[in-house]
């Protein structure tokens, strides 16, 4: 596992004595795929530092519907919101593949804090971004057709979790496509009609829990609302004859 964590996470943001005096505290824990690190509504008293592996928040709305919130990767910080304000858990959290993290105590991690006020305004940043994506994303996930918005969320994943595979871009984070709908603000059967059409197209292919992207110029176009690949599968049958 390497020290370098991805740009924008929160170990990536502060310097090394801080980031090696944070990572002493607590204890290291190893969670499996579906083993969930903390519950929506329950008290708050540790957050968590994602060292390897793909954490999934989520949280039911009023409405009783699943809404997938984010996912969280190496570098990250799980929980920071309850145990800073003392409120309930806002969301749940829920490994997405084994998963590697570094489990902290609230009142040590409020200390902490206490002692590192630069530590303390790159956590309120992290926490800000947060709160600034889950408003960008609700703005432009309930906007356009179901084919746009699922073009969109794919193209997040391609930016923070894609990986080189033969085929194309393969996405990192396991999620099924009940998950996926949830965070594009649709419903499970016209998010699965829409993968039909992609992968027709010859834009994706899917598996069990593995999505790889064939094509990112043309998910960059149903993105934007341009109509579907009917032509260039035309354009594909016509070369094959």
């Amino acid at each position: 596992m390497s020290d370098d964590f991805p740009v924008g996470s929160l170990l990536a943001g502060l310097g090394p004595e801080e980031r090696g005096e944070l990572l002493t505290l607590g204890t290291g824990r190893q969670y499996g795929a579906g083993s969930v690190l903390m519950r929506q509504e329950e008290t708050a008293h540790d957050v968590y530092i994602v060292l390897d592996g793909y954490v999934k928040v989520t949280a039911i709305t009023a409405e009783e519907q699943l809404a997938l919130l984010a996912v969280r990767s190496r570098g990250d910080l799980v929980g920071e919101i309850g145990v800073i304000d003392g409120s309930p858990r806002t969301a749940t959290a829920t490994a997405a593949g084994a998963v590697v993290c570094r489990c902290i105590g609230g009142e040590a991690f409020r200390a902490f804090l206490a002692r590192h006020p630069a530590v303390y305004d790159a956590v309120t940043r992290s926490v800000t971004a947060k709160f600034r994506s889950a408003i960008r994303r609700r703005l432009e996930y309930v906007d356009g057709s179901v084919r746009a918005r699922l073009a969109r969320v794919l193209l997040e994943f391609v930016t923070h979790w894609g990986i080189p595979a033969p085929e194309g871009i393969m996405i990192a984070v396991g999620l099924n496509q009940a998950e996926i709908a949830a965070l594009v603000g649709a419903t499970e059967r016209s998010v699965n009609e829409t993968f039909a059409e992609f992968r027709t197209e010859g834009t994706i292919s899917v598996g069990y829990r593995r999505i790889v992207i064939r094509d990112v110029e043309a998910l960059h176009k149903a993105a934007l609302g341009c109509p579907d690949g009917a032509g260039r599968r035309e354009r594909a049958a016509g070369q094959g004859q």
